[in-house]
C-alpha cells in the first residue's frame, strides 16, 4: 500500500513542478534613457524557467518613443510615440525581444513591465 501511495505522489509533485514552471511571470521596472534601451533578457528568458511568450508594459512617467521590428531605431526624434499611461501589448517573444526605447524630452521615462505565458 505504501508503495502504490509513493507511485501515486511523484508524478503528482513532478506534474505541479511542471504547472509551476508554465506559468511563470517575469517583471521588471526599465528606465527609458537617451539610447536606445531594450527588455532585459533575464525578463525575457528567465534562468530555470520556460522562455516568456507575451509581455505588457505601461509608461508611468515621461513621453517615450518606442522602434519595433518595422523602425530602423529610435532615438527622442524618431519611433512611435507612448504617452503616460499607455499601454503596450507584445503578443510574441520576438516582438518583446526587438522593442527599443528611448525618452523625447530631458525626462526619463519609466516602463512597469510583465512578462508571462499567455
Amino acid at each position: 500500500m505504501r508503495r502504490f501511495v509513493l507511485s501515486l505522489l511523484i508524478p503528482l509533485a513532478l506534474a505541479a513542478m511542471l504547472v509551476a514552471q508554465t506559468k511563470s511571470r517575469t517583471y521588471q521596472r526599465l528606465d527609458v534613457t537617451d539610447g536606445p534601451v531594450a527588455i532585459a533578457s533575464a525578463t525575457l528568458d528567465p534562468p530555470g524557467q520556460l522562455q516568456i511568450q507575451t509581455c505588457e508594459a505601461r509608461l508611468e512617467t515621461a513621453q517615450i518613443r518606442m522602434a519595433d521590428l518595422r523602425a530602423v531605431t529610435v532615438s527622442s526624434a524618431t519611433g512611435r510615440i507612448v504617452e503616460i499611461g499607455d499601454v503596450l501589448t507584445f503578443a510574441t517573444h520576438g516582438d518583446a525581444t526587438n522593442a527599443r526605447f528611448a525618452k523625447t524630452g530631458s525626462t526619463t521615462g519609466v516602463l512597469m513591465i510583465e512578462c508571462g505565458q499567455p
